[in-house]
């Protein structure tokens, strides 16, 4: 079962406590999109997290809407960065979890390199997904550092980022 939730109000109905158990084993798919994430809902996060093994997509978007000419970018609905630390700890733990977008948080400078040991925890992760995070050089280069922490990634999605604007398919890279 897929489970979409895209705004706040229903992030606080879809992982109340009452539903939270009807869902248990019935979950493999979990989209976020337009969530604010207070610390609040960050911890019921790790929480539904890991109360389900059966998760095997996990899709958590901000929202990062260019605003001018010179890219400068709003940025909305964005977990922090040491939310997306616990909740990648906390996806660690799915024994399933093979698919992991994380979209527009803003994740440029040396924020991704704090987030990738976490997302490299990750037992059998096939596709990750950071696109549109404002990712450069720095980012780039701490995510080749970190691929052979993954040995079964097989597709890396980057676009909209500031070095890369295409899917990386990992064995057809041959040196960089």
């Amino acid at each position: 079962m897929d489970l979409n939730i895209k705004s706040s109000a229903s992030f606080d109905k879809a992982l109340s406590e009452d539903n939270i158990a009807a869902l248990i084993d019935h979950v493999s798919k979990l989209h976020l999109a337009n969530v604010e994430f207070t610390d609040e809902r960050v911890s019921r996060l790790v929480d539904f997290v890991n109360k389900f093994n059966s998760v095997e997509s996990v899709e958590i978007n901000g929202t990062s809407i260019r605003i001018n000419e010179n890219q400068i970018m709003e940025h909305q609905r964005e977990v922090p960065l040491a939310g997306l630390v616990k909740i990648s700890g906390a996806l660690s733990q799915l024994p399933h979890l093979r698919i992991l977008r994380i979209k527009s948080h803003y994740l440029g400078g040396t924020s991704l390199e704090v987030l990738l040991p976490c997302i490299a925890g990750i037992q059998k992760p096939e596709s990750l997904d950071i696109s549109a995070n404002n990712i450069g050089m720095e980012g780039l280069i701490a995510l080749g550092e970190s691929l052979a922490d993954m040995p079964n990634l097989q597709e890396l999605r980057m676009e909209q980022n500031s070095i890369l604007q295409n899917t990386i398919h990992i064995g057809d890279i041959v040196s960089i």
